[in-house]
């Protein structure tokens, strides 16, 4: 039988004229459910549920199994209606990190491992359309009953996983892209939807990650469903790790950043899942995203550009979110011309789960870019800090509640750049004071009653926007 289971305080300046941009008719969702006892800290009321689910796989036409999949669901406390689910093939519902930023959104998080009977392959289930993506939502049908929570049944998803389970991400979002808030897939090699993608699928905000030691047929395969789909506009960043071959890797850095943004984005503000199905707000317009260079990884600084500003090739080029995942991106793929990373960056606590208002100290290491001068330090693309001698240190004072990437980029006496890979943290709890306005409001009409609001949101600690 085979089982597949894959598992602070003063100046602060833009890096970029960054943005983040929400529907006015969204508004921000929930925001932030402040129950933090403790970092990582299991809570006596925190549910768990499992259940199984059986079914025939029919891969266009050719009928495997019966299939398996346990799924275990876990719902943390104080969240009286559950408003979605992080959903991984693997152990997510384990993960101390997933579980504080699953509770941060009211959000359960759903673990599966799939298995096939003697004489099947469990590789099948990563046609989502064939069978396995009817079962996951089988389950969470279960999962409603055993669980006496109706909403299970009807929530939205973001999905990740590495290898096969990315490849099942990925389809099951081509698939039932109404359900789908965001994806990652993760360095696998068979796509089967990759050239008669719906558009609604490719509206769904991703990443697409490839392992730059992984075999040159799980590059190709990755490289080729970013080019069949990014022309047509989708909301897609393709992604290299260095240095990573046939592994998961950091890429929590990627994915969890992108469902916080995601989420607060496209989850209308006063949804439920109760009624049924949540309708998701759109990606935000292709005009508004930032673009990121793919030619331009080995040159030690990747290139990234806000859309208007972008001089490549739009069509080839990484759609990303916003300023803050477009310095992100930039932080995890810049690399040296041989693939290295001359400039890292180390924390103290190294997280990635803080309470909210801890102090970190963050330290770069330049030994491999000699000539330093100085070292800045962002927190997604706002400047925290910056130091001008050895050891290039600075302490993160009072971190805000919320996810954070950080990433450190050093300049020698020349004005050369060098770009650290990325951290991230999800601080729980908040720190009280008052969220900062929103700036850059813009209207653009969109038919003879209606005008489509857009505006740059500047804070994490706010509950919604009142349009007056």
């Amino acid at each position: 039988m085979g089982v597949a289971s894959c598992g602070g305080a003063g100046e602060t300046r833009p890096l970029f004229a960054g943005r983040r941009v929400r529907s006015a008719l969204l508004g921000s969702g929930l925001g932030a459910i402040a129950l933090a006892l403790g970092p990582a800290e299991v809570r006596a009321a925190d549910q768990t549920f499992a259940t199984t689910v059986t079914w025939t796989q029919n891969n266009d036409g050719i009928e495997s199994g019966p299939m398996k999949g346990a799924c275990h669901l876990w719902i943390p406390d104080g969240v009286p209606v559950v408003r979605g689910a992080i959903v991984e093939v693997g152990d997510v519902q384990n993960d101390p990190a997933a579980r504080a930023v699953a509770r941060r959104h009211g959000f359960a998080l759903l673990g599966c491992s799939f298995s096939a009977d003697a004489g099947g392959s469990v590789t099948n289930f990563s046609r989502a359309y064939g069978g396995s993506g009817q079962a996951l939502l089988d389950a969470l049908a279960q999962l409603a009953a055993a669980s006496g929570r109706p909403e299970i049944a009807h929530l939205p998803l973001a999905l990740f996983g590495y290898s096969i389970a990315g490849q099942f991400a990925y389809e099951f979002a081509m698939w039932k892209p109404d359900r789908v808030l965001c994806f990652m897939l993760n360095k696998g090699g068979f796509y089967f939807t990759v050239n008669n993608t719906v558009e609604a699928g490719r509206q769904v905000p991703g990443w697409l990650v490839a392992g730059s030691t992984d075999t040159q047929s799980r590059m190709d395969a990755i490289t080729n469903v970013h080019a069949a789909n990014r022309p047509l506009a989708a909301r897609w960043a393709f992604t290299v790790e260095w240095g990573a071959g046939h592994v998961e890797g950091a890429t929590g850095a990627l994915f969890f950043p992108l469902f916080d943004r995601v989420v607060r984005h496209r989850y209308p503000a006063g949804a439920s899942p109760l009624a049924g199905p949540v309708a998701l707000g759109g990606a935000p317009p292709e005009e508004l995203g930032w673009l990121g260079d793919l030619g331009s990884w080995r040159s030690g600084v990747s290139a990234i550009a806000p859309h208007e500003a972008y001089a490549g090739d739009r069509a080839a080029s990484a759609w990303l979110f916003d300023a803050d995942l477009a310095a992100l991106w930039r932080a995890f793929t810049s690399s040296a011309a041989d693939g290295s990373t001359p400039v890292s960056l180390v924390a103290s606590p190294a997280g990635p789960v803080l309470a909210a208002g801890s102090n970190v100290t963050l330290t770069a290491n330049v030994t491999g870019f000699p000539g330093v001068t100085s070292v800045s330090f962002y927190r997604g693309a706002e400047w925290i800090g910056s130091d001008g001698s050895s050891p290039y240190s600075m302490v993160w004072a009072a971190v805000p509640g919320g996810v954070n990437p950080v990433s450190a980029v050093a300049v020698d006496g020349l004005g050369t750049e060098r770009v650290s890979r990325p951290l991230w943290f999800v601080a729980e709890g908040e720190i009280p004071g008052t969220p900062a306005p929103p700036t850059r409001l813009s209207a653009v009409a969109s038919g003879d009653a209606a005008v489509d609001l857009a505006w740059r949101d500047n804070a994490d600690n706010e509950t919604g926007y009142a349009i007056e």
